[in-house]
């Protein structure tokens, strides 16, 4: 399964890596071994050694608002969304081993530095748009990603992302 998210993001020009979580301690999560996988690269067996995979997001053009799930962020962020009138399934999400990543696609491919430790009231969160991203079907102990209604495997190219909208300055207020 690893093998086919690997090939489906390398189709829609995403470079990934491979990784091996082996702890987690609050939100950082341990890892052991670092593979960057190039498309050029035969399919390797081995690729399903790895437990982690993660998204090149410099390179992409894409941006991950990085939900942590602490006691009530993840809650109070959806609880915002229904009151701006915003179906979370509308958006490109995935749940991560206790939070949500949102992605939205940058109006310009260039390397943007990311912000981390972020709160607005309750909401505790991370906007990551350069290094990579854990994203589905990563999987340690109890915790696995999983994708929302939007899928990699859903869509035919990185522009069906949605662009950073203007309406997070209405759910945030940074």
């Amino acid at each position: 399964m690893i093998i086919d998210f690997i090939l489906r993001w390398q189709i829609l020009g995403v470079k990934t890596h491979l990784t091996n979580c082996t702890g987690k301690i609050g939100n950082i999560k341990q890892t052991k071994g670092l593979l960057k996988v190039d498309i050029e690269d035969p399919i390797n067996p081995l690729w399903t050694n790895y437990n982690f995979i993660g998204i090149d997001l410099g390179d992409s053009g894409i941006s991950c608002l990085d939900i942590e799930g602490t006691k009530n962020s993840v809650e109070e962020f959806k609880r915002r969304l229904e009151l701006n009138k915003i179906d979370l399934d509308s958006l490109f999400w995935e749940k991560s081993m206790r939070g949500i990543h949102v992605y939205f696609r940058r109006k310009e491919i260039s390397r943007i530095k990311s912000f981390k430790g972020l709160s607005d009231g309750d909401i505790r969160f991370d906007i990551l748009n350069s290094g990579k991203a854990f994203t589905t079907p990563s999987k340690f102990k109890k915790w696995e990603y999983q994708w929302g209604k939007n899928t990699p495997f859903t869509i035919s190219s990185l522009e069906e992302i949605p662009e950073v909208p203007e309406w997070l300055n209405d759910v945030f207020r940074i």
